[in-house]
């Protein structure tokens, strides 16, 4: 009899010591799975910005506004639109303002001008290349489309308007970009 009672405390050992085994067999392999399952890749961040900025100046995070230059009949301000995020802007917003100084006369319309291959003069008011319209404004808004800007690049532009406008109004630019702007996002996968 005892050693039979001997069997069963050492059948019931080693049914114990059976499932201990099997049971920290398989919570060590499912560790394994959940470790490998939830493995995370890195992530970077990108920003995305395109200013309006006076020629050869470092740009600010604040509208623009344009400072008026007379020649003949019009008045001309050379700026440039700076891409100074990290990734290619394809489009972008410009909210133009004129705020009255003085005078009663309606806002006059500015038109924005590109000097295409080539550069402006700003001194004689010229392009070496093609003068392109990018487009014309009163106390509105302009989207410039087709226009793609990599980071770090610049795009030189020129105001013009009347004479009669120019000191009765203060212009304002203010850029704007939405990320449906910038190019499509890429995944890398490793």
């Amino acid at each position: 009899m005892p050693s039979l009672l001997i069997k069963r405390i050492s059948m019931k050992r080693f049914i114990l010591i059976f499932f201990a085994i099997i049971t920290i067999g398989v919570s060590t392999s499912t560790a394994g799975e959940i470790a490998r399952a939830t493995r995370t890749l890195p992530t970077t961040t990108t920003s995305w910005a395109v200013v309006a900025v006076e020629q050869n100046q470092a740009p600010l995070l604040a509208p623009f506004i344009l400072t008026w230059s007379v020649s003949s009949s019009l008045a001309y301000d050379y700026f440039t639109f700076r891409n100074i995020g990290g990734v290619t802007a394809n489009n972008f917003f410009v909210a133009i303002s004129q705020q009255r100084v003085s005078g009663n006369a309606p806002a006059g319309e500015i038109f924005f001008e590109r000097c295409v291959g080539g550069v402006w003069n700003t001194t004689n008011d010229s392009c070496s290349g093609t003068v392109v319209l990018s487009g014309k404004a009163s106390d509105t808004s302009m989207t410039f489309s087709g226009v793609s800007i990599a980071p770090n690049v610049e795009i030189a532009m020129r105001a013009r308007t009347a004479i009669s406008n120019r000191n009765q109004f203060q212009t304002t630019l203010s850029v704007q970009i939405s990320r449906n702007d910038i190019r499509a996002k890429q995944v890398v996968h490793s």
